[in-house]
């Protein structure tokens, strides 16, 4: 009788064992599907962003135009069409300028578009990205220059290289599931077997032991206090994960009206993105906002957004910095001297040749200005960003925009120049930038 009740035991327990590995199997398979999803719908908008980055409207050649986007098309089996539309004539339409596309027909140029009337269109200007039941569509809007009104660029990955990818995982899924099945299987038969009962000859722990137990409950407070900091330090430098996390661990949302100082940058890389290899380009693209990124994190900066390979970063946020002014300016500072060395590295191993076909080496165009902005946790519950709003945001791209114009590679608003002190940064006005006095860095 007690052999029969150990071995209903041994397999209750070996049923359970198996559903819950299945169930871990199945669910690692879902993440490895979600997470190249999630590169693939990244791969979209990187290509869409470069294009978009890389075009000239007024200068532009529908028919070269369609054949860099088939050249592209064939450099990535994922990429299923490219597309870039501008305003129509038509109030609230968009017209085709050029279209290729592997398996369909193309879209003639000069046709127009009710944006009103696609829904997947106005969802993509507003998101950026999305899937569909056929595959992934990402979308990068082309800036306004003086001629035209801007356009926008539309990357659609197909859906095949993502059936692939899910079949190929609960393939192996259930392979693992079935593999450890056997053996837990094995383990339990072996487990119903009777065991000789061992009796523990430790004393019972005392009752009432309530320091024991408050020991436990602050040292389980502060490992799950780390892990926070730990897995939002991934996305922001350690020291911006500290001031961003209370002493309960979680995070802390209340905006504030902060007098900061924001940088915006932009790799300027030409038409490369018609003319290089993706990956060649997506390589210089990384190793460029990789040295961005440890140059503000170096100086007490934080990136708010990136943008293709531009970016936005904050100083006097979301920690307290009296000179926010002057942490930005050397920042910048440091951003330009590092491109120099990344170029003279891109020589030395011979990437000239990613840009030799557009004539164009890359160029950096950094713009730095101060003013008064809410800062604060942007987003929902699902996800969120530190971010800041208003109308300085918009001026510090401004005078970036303005230094590509003029061909400078750091300005900086009459707003930081003030902040500086006197004879420490060598500056040189060049201009005005709207209602702002521009002054070029030494």
């Amino acid at each position: 009788m007690s052999t029969q009740r150990d071995q209903l035991t041994a397999a209750a327990f070996a049923t359970g064992l198996i559903l819950l590995v299945g169930a871990i199997a199945f669910w690692q398979a879902g993440q490895a599907v979600r997470a190249e999803h999630e590169a693939i719908t990244g791969r979209a908008q990187a290509t869409a962003a470069a294009l978009a980055d890389g075009l000239a409207l007024d200068a532009e050649d529908p028919a070269k135009l369609t054949e860099r986007f088939a050249t592209l098309g064939a450099d990535d089996a994922a990429t299923s069409a490219i597309t870039l539309l501008v305003p129509g004539a038509a109030p609230g339409s968009l017209r085709v300028v050029a279209d290729w596309a592997r398996d369909r027909a193309p879209q003639p140029a000069g046709v127009e578009i009710d944006a009103a009337r696609s829904p997947k269109l106005v969802r993509g200007l507003r998101e950026g990205s999305f899937s569909t039941e056929t595959g992934i569509e990402a979308y990068s809007p082309v800036p306004a220059t003086i001629g035209n009104d801007g356009g926008v660029i539309v990357v659609r990955m197909d859906e095949k290289t993502l059936t692939d990818v899910r079949r190929r995982a609960f393939v192996s899924a259930t392979a693992i599931a079935g593999i450890v099945a056997v053996g837990i299987a094995v383990l339990a038969w072996l487990l119903s077997f009777p065991q000789v009962e061992r009796r523990s000859t430790e004393p019972p722990p005392a009752a009432g032991d309530a320091s024991v137990r408050r020991l436990d409950h602050l040292a389980k407070g502060m490992h799950e206090r780390h892990y926070v900091k730990q897995t939002f330090g991934r996305y922001v430098s350690q020291r911006v994960a500290d001031v961003l996390t209370t002493e309960h661990g979680t995070l802390a949302a209340a905006a504030e009206v902060r007098d900061v100082t924001l940088i915006s940058g932009n790799l300027d890389a030409g038409r490369l993105a018609t003319t290089a290899q993706p990956d060649e380009l997506l390589l210089l693209a990384n190793e460029w906002m990789g040295t961005m990124t440890d140059v503000v994190d170096g100086h007490g900066g934080m990136i708010l957004n990136q943008h293709g390979v531009g970016f936005v970063a904050v100083f006097g946020a979301p920690g307290l910095q009296n000179d926010h002014a002057l942490r930005a300016v050397r920042a910048a500072q440091t951003i330009r001297r590092r491109f120099t060395d990344l170029q003279r590295d891109w020589e030395k191993n011979g990437r000239t040749r990613v840009w030799s076909a557009s004539g164009k080496p890359p160029a950096t165009q950094i713009g730095v200005h101060s003013g008064r902005v809410v800062v604060g946790n942007l987003g929902t519950p699902m996800r969120v960003r530190y971010g800041a709003l208003g109308e300085d945001v918009d001026r510090a791209v401004a005078v970036e925009r303005y230094a590509r114009e003029t061909g400078a590679d750091v300005l900086i608003s009459d707003t930081v120049f003030k902040q500086l002190p006197a004879g420490l940064v060598l500056t040189e006005e060049r201009g005005s930038c709207g209602d702002l006095k521009v002054y070029s860095l030494g």
